[in-house]
């Protein structure tokens, strides 16, 4: 296979973000589908890139590297295993598909295939989390790092949920779980590791009745879920809804020798206090000003090196995708 092409399947509010950031990581052959194909060719005359009707002309096209997959959830196993087969990599929107079983007949089919994918969970490329993440696994500060071992950590997602109808009903995947929790799932196991288990503490349809796009649509899929877990010995709450009138991320981590607090959001605080000194932080309130980054740009650079560096595993694999699956669905049915 030669070439760095894209087919970019689904042209909804998350591929713009995409385009863009696969055009900043050098990765310019852009195709796009849509099973509406009104969408795709809107947004390939608005980006200067090419789009078809059906899929099977891209898979077939030595140019095109890997399948990018922008849809909601029900869509997932089958496009993935149609690049898979087609001998493409593939960079999918979270979660990787409906079900755990899904997800291990992908990997599976990936593996044979000798194929990559990358799974969309960009809180791990925000600087505040990539940071604490250095502060835990700093090798130089004994076993636990900078911060001493965890105790405790609280991480918690709310937004309005309110641009698109799907994402309120179950059969086409919507809910807190499958849009919030499941990123801060993901990202509790970036920080802590996979080892451990999580259940659901409480689910619930807090606004049954939703305006959207001015119409009104009634939901079924739950909008606000708090669930606990514990990963590495640290016992973690997450909460999530579609609830909350603007978006709004934080993470909280206790430990014996202080405490981390973070955010995705740039204009939320981050800092980090320590009851001891430790490495190059001193005793006391260290703040953190990361600044304002397009995280799409990391991710998709990531993703780059997949296509470009034979050996390089993504940030955010398909192995880590089938075991969120697995507590996911653990949660989804409790």
């Amino acid at each position: 296979m030669s070439g760095e092409g894209i087919l970019l399947v689904g042209c909804g509010k998350q591929a713009e973000k995409h385009i863009a950031g696969f055009q900043a990581a050098g990765l310019t052959d852009i195709v796009l589908n849509d099973i509406d194909p009104k969408l795709a060719a809107s947004l390939a005359d608005r980006k200067g890139l090419r789009w078809v009707e059906t899929i099977d002309e891209a898979l077939s096209d030595p140019k095109i590297a890997a399948v990018d997959v922008c849809t909601p959830t029900p869509f997932h196993y089958p496009l993935l295993t149609a690049a898979f087969n087609a001998g493409k990599h593939a960079f999918c929107e979270k979660p990787l598909c409906e079900t755990a079983e899904q997800g291990r007949e992908l990997a599976r089919l990936a593996e044979e295939r000798n194929r990559k994918c990358a799974l969309g969970f960009i809180y791990r490329f925000a600087p505040a989390f990539e940071r604490l993440k250095a502060l835990l696994d700093d090798e130089e500060r004994a076993e636990h790092g900078v911060l001493g071992r965890t105790i405790h950590a609280t991480l918690k997602v709310g937004g309005r949920g309110s641009h698109a109808e799907w994402k309120h009903r179950l059969a086409d995947g919507g809910g807190a779980i499958n849009e919030m929790l499941v990123h801060m799932l993901d990202l509790a196991m970036f920080l802590f590791g996979t080892d451990g288990d999580a259940k659901l503490l409480h689910k619930a349809l807090l606004q049954p009745v939703r305006t959207i796009n001015g119409k009104q649509m009634i939901a079924d899929a739950e909008d606000y879920v708090v669930a606990q877990a514990r990963f590495g010995g640290v016992e973690i709450l997450l909460e999530a809804d579609l609830v909350t009138p603007v978006f709004f991320q934080q993470v909280i981590v206790q430990s014996e020798n202080g405490t981390f607090t973070g955010s995705i959001q740039d204009r939320q605080p981050s800092s980090l206090y320590l009851m001891q000194p430790s490495g190059e932080y001193p005793a006391g309130t260290t703040e953190f000003a990361f600044g304002e980054m397009d995280l799409f740009i990391k991710q998709m650079t990531d993703f780059a090196r997949v296509l470009r560096e034979r050996d390089y595993m993504p940030r955010s694999s398909i192995t880590n995708g089938v075991r969120l699956l697995e507590l996911i669905e653990k949660i989804r049915q409790a």
